[in-house]
């Protein structure tokens, strides 16, 4: 047990930097990760063989009260306001502007989640007892290096769809069409701006649930000598790459309004980089649109794009790669996805199938999809996998070659 877990403290010493930033565990070996993918597995088998089963079943179903409490403890601003340090519940309502009840009750389970720590400089006096940040709330405040504060907004936001899963299975309509009376989750944030805006934020956020040296660890983008990023956002996995590689040049490439705020961003955050960027703007469903290859040394990327859309879609989309490449077959295709039912990572294959279920709810034959399936989806398109690689995250790398 001592040499199951010293990997794992080494990791998580309180003062390394990982406490800091999340990207440095990159350094640590594939050992390590073999190790916290068993441990996850071997709590999940723990908690369905010990304990008794009515107990079990109903604390999964349950789950959802701990989730709540995480997005309200994010959206309430809570990890922010004990930036500064740590403050009593009466200190913390008047900040927010909260229910002090209400809130120091919810902050009791989210003590219980590590979300919050308690200390009391005063024993026994209730009144004083203070609320302090933990590294796990940490990463909930936009400052830290690692945010996922408008990721976890972004499940808030998506919880509501999921109200209407039984439904959906049982009349095959798409559960987020039900709950957001037809429209579809694209038309939805539309006439939402707020929406989208927080879509946008939580996309960069999705680079340190997958971290961007996690891919780059895993593939050489030191072999190319421009990266056209396909339906990127704001181009933080660009701007990464560029910083990664100073012979790379970038294309942008996402809807109007998208790159608008990107082209804003990178004026204001990344002018070192902006020189070596460039931006055009459309859909990757219209034909000529996708930025075109001007040689053989060039790599097109798209991050957790086609688990958005179903296998008809999936396949236009790629196709209107293949067409941008056109002659240049020496380019390469790079997709970063969750892959199903792969013999690689398998400990963690749990995060993957659910996530599965949240493309499904949110966009109805959207799906993740295992090794065989993207196989078939890039041979449909004029593309042929050629590598598999894991990340250090739920992730993996595919490259493909067009032919």
């Amino acid at each position: 047990m001592a040499l199951l877990c010293s990997p794992m403290l080494i990791i998580n010493r309180p003062k390394s930097a990982y406490w800091q930033d999340w990207n440095d565990s990159q350094k640590a070996p594939w050992i390590f990760w073999h190790i916290g993918a068993f441990w996850y597995r071997f709590q999940e088998l723990l908690g369905n063989y010990v304990l008794p089963a009515p107990q079990r079943v109903c604390d999964m179903a349950s789950a959802f009260f701990r989730s709540q409490v995480i997005i309200t403890v994010n959206e309430l601003g809570v990890p922010e306001a004990l930036e500064a340090g740590p403050k009593t519940g009466q200190q913390l309502a008047q900040q927010l502007g909260v229910h002090r009840d209400y809130l120091e009750r919810v902050l009791a389970v989210a003590e219980r989640l590590k979300l919050v720590a308690v200390s009391y400089p005063q024993p026994g006096n209730e009144e004083a007892k203070l609320y302090s940040l933990t590294q796990l709330s940490a990463v909930l405040c936009e400052s830290h290096p690692n945010s996922v504060k408008h990721m976890v907004g972004l499940f808030g936001d998506h919880f509501p769809a999921f109200a209407y899963l039984t439904e959906g299975v049982r009349s095959g309509q798409t559960p987020y069409k039900l709950y957001a009376k037809g429209l579809s989750h694209w038309e939805h944030m539309q006439q939402q701006p707020e929406l989208y805006t927080r879509f946008n934020k939580a996309m960069t956020d999705f680079n340190n649930l997958c971290p961007i040296k996690s891919v780059f660890s895993a593939y050489d983008f030191g072999q190319f000598s421009r990266i056209v990023d396909v339906g990127g956002g704001l181009g933080a996995f660009a701007a990464a790459a560029l910083a990664q590689c100073p012979q790379l040049k970038g294309q942008l490439f996402d809807l109007p309004h998208v790159i608008k705020e990107a082209k804003q961003a990178w004026s204001s955050q990344r002018k070192p980089l902006l020189r070596r960027m460039s931006f055009s703007s459309g859909s990757f469903f219209e034909p000529g649109k996708v930025p075109a290859a001007a040689s053989n040394s060039e790599v097109f990327t798209m991050r957790q794009i086609l688990h958005d859309w179903s296998d008809a879609d999936s396949v236009k989309i790629l196709k209107q790669v293949r067409a941008a490449i056109g002659s240049f077959t020496g380019c390469k295709l790079v997709i970063v996805e969750s892959v199903l039912a792969s013999k690689l990572m398998r400990n963690t294959h749990t995060p993957r199938v659910t996530g599965d279920v949240h493309m499904m709810v949110q966009y109805g034959d959207a799906r993740e999809r295992s090794e065989a399936q993207f196989e078939q989806l890039l041979a449909a398109s004029g593309f042929r996998m050629s590598r598999l690689l894991p990340t250090k995250s739920l992730f993996f790398v595919l490259e493909a070659v067009p032919v």
